[in-house]
């Protein structure tokens, strides 16, 4: 089981080059001006928000390109930050285009919902009586709709792997990625079993965390639905020392999650690619 026994020459890269830390650690910083803005002003934080929502997007396909070319060089051993600087210069832009091919799907699928969504609260205020049948043909339709999505990241979610460590184009790692993950569909499946797995642990403390501090920026009592979904924790407030605490340990979870997720990527790609690609 490749999924399985990949796991160790991951680890055992990311002991031997913690560089590989790196790459997420500036993800990670990048994310967290928004954090703290919001603590001062929810509005300004989501103007914050949006501005470096834009970096990330150019910066993305650079860092990933990067991160992946030095993982594949730490599975054999050492790896630098050059390679980042390398790979990054050299696959941006099909790595850009591929990334850019998922976005638009991305905002396709999730504008059907919304515009599912629409129609059904104006035909349900228009029409009470033929809202339940409505609104069950539509959540179908989006359960549907949600699911083709999934799939379709399912088989495309090694197109970054393919075009630095294949050399391809980005329409071309996109096939790849879909090729080889049909060639190897239970390994991948337990892939992402445990890669989601471990990044659900990882993202429940910044779930937790985020609520915490929407609750400890608000002016107002929390409303009652909120406090409803929240529980006892949309009535916590943090301190600064708290915050503080939440924001360092926030980074450095975000940090180990996405060296080790990037090398064990890489790791399990490598295992599953044609031998004579």
């Amino acid at each position: 089981m490749e999924a399985l026994s990949t796991l160790r020459p991951a680890a055992a890269a990311l002991r031997r080059n913690p560089v590989l830390f790196v790459v997420p650690a500036v993800l990670a910083l990048l994310q967290l001006p928004q954090l703290v803005v919001q603590t001062v002003s929810p509005f300004v934080g989501g103007i914050v928000s949006l501005l470096l929502s834009g970096v990330m997007l150019l910066a993305l396909p650079f860092l990933q390109a990067g991160l992946i070319a030095m993982a594949h060089e730490a599975l054999d051993g050492q790896t630098r930050l050059a390679t980042l600087v390398a790979a990054g210069k050299e696959y941006y832009i099909p790595v850009f285009l591929a990334f850019g091919v998922l976005f638009v799907c991305n905002l396709v699928v999730f504008g059907l919902v919304f515009v599912g969504v629409f129609v059904a609260v104006v035909v349900g205020l228009a029409q009470p009586g033929s809202s339940t049948a409505l609104f069950l043909v539509l959540g179908l339709a989006g359960l549907v709709l949600f699911g083709l999505y999934l799939l379709v990241v399912f088989f495309l979610q090694f197109y970054v792997q393919a075009i630095v460590l294949d050399d391809l184009g980005p329409f071309a790692g996109l096939k790849r990625s879909a090729s080889v993950v049909r060639s190897h569909l239970g390994d991948t499946f337990v892939y992402s079993l445990v890669g989601g797995g471990i990044g659900a642990l990882f993202g429940l403390f910044g779930a937790v965390f985020s609520i915490l501090l929407t609750s400890s920026v608000a002016t107002t009592p929390t409303p009652t639905p909120l406090a409803d979904v929240y529980g006892p924790l949309a009535d916590v407030s943090l301190s600064l020392p708290l915050l503080v605490v939440g924001f360092l340990a926030l980074v450095l979870l975000t940090t180990l999650f996405g060296g080790f997720f990037g090398t064990y990527s890489v790791a399990f790609y490598r295992a599953i690619r044609p031998t004579a690609a």
